[in-house]
Parts: C-alpha cells; structure tokens; sequence
C-alpha cells in the first residue's frame, strides 16, 4: 500500500526538500501551489 502526503507551501524551500526526501521513500506526494509553473523543479508525475 502507498503511503500519501499532501504538502503545502511545496515549492518554498523546505517543502521542496521535503518533498523530494517522501518521493525518494516511495510516498505517493500531493502539493498546493500557486501555480502551476512553480512544479517545474519537483519530483512529481503529474499534475491535477
């Protein structure tokens, strides 16, 4: 089973390393941004 998390403030700094340390241990992440163009850095795989 997948873990999730949903990550807010994910493409400040510490979120954004937060988020890419839960993707590396197989965590199923879910951010809030602003906006779409601030994902461009992240470890993820799609977009809702």
């Amino acid at each position: 089973m997948t873990k999730k998390v949903f990550v807010t403030g994910g493409t400040g700094f510490l979120g954004r390393h937060l988020i890419e340390r839960l993707v590396s241990e197989n965590y199923q992440v879910f951010a809030l941004t602003r906006t779409e163009n601030s994902l461009r850095n992240l470890p993820i795989q799609e977009v809702v």
